[in-house]
């Protein structure tokens, strides 16, 4: 298989190539079968294990990558995107409803502030992916993990997985968005 675009390195690379997953899709407006309480606790669990699994990351990271990495678990422990939440989830909306919303109305108020904040505002996606992925079960997007070099495919990748990124494997990045 042949691949096309703009390449920002110079050199060639040959290897395997693996895949990251697609990122979740947008969970569906529905009425939660749970109850609150229920829901409540489940995006209480998902955030937390996010946060935990963000913070891991950044002990990894180190320099500048764990400062944003810190930074991004900070935002998945947010005490008013979980009243934000709470009240969507009070309105009726399940877990992984409410969670992409609250997310969804943080990261337009960021972007909507230009400059740095608007920059975090991906980050925001990122975490709402990884929650929602976690409430349903699912592999959360990121990097695979290999014992061989190899060549990363990706849709694009969020600051949590371009931290983590081992330069001795990894031989090569392809996206199709991002920069």
């Amino acid at each position: 298989m042949q691949f096309h675009g703009m390449g920002i390195g110079s050199g060639i690379a040959l290897g395997t190539v693996l895949r990251m997953p697609d990122p979740v899709p947008i969970p569906a407006q529905t009425a939660s079968t749970l109850g609150a309480d229920r829901e409540k606790a489940r995006s209480t669990h998902a955030l937390t294990a996010v946060a935990l699994a963000i913070r891991r990351r950044a002990n990894h990271a180190g320099g500048s990558a764990k400062d944003v990495l810190d930074a991004q678990a900070m935002m998945a422990e947010d005490p008013a995107l979980h009243a934000d939440i709470d009240t969507r989830i009070d309105s009726g909306a399940t877990a992984e409803r409410a969670v992409f919303e609250a997310f969804g109305r943080f990261r337009d108020i960021l972007a909507g502030l230009g400059g740095y904040q608007a920059e975090r505002a991906s980050d925001l996606d990122d975490i709402w992916r990884r929650a929602v992925a976690e409430l349903q079960g699912v592999a959360a997007p990121g990097v695979p993990e290999s014992e061989h070099p190899f060549i990363l495919v990706a849709r694009e990748l969020a600051p949590a997985d371009t931290a983590v990124l081992d330069l001795d494997k990894v031989l090569a990045v392809v996206t199709a968005e991002g920069g």
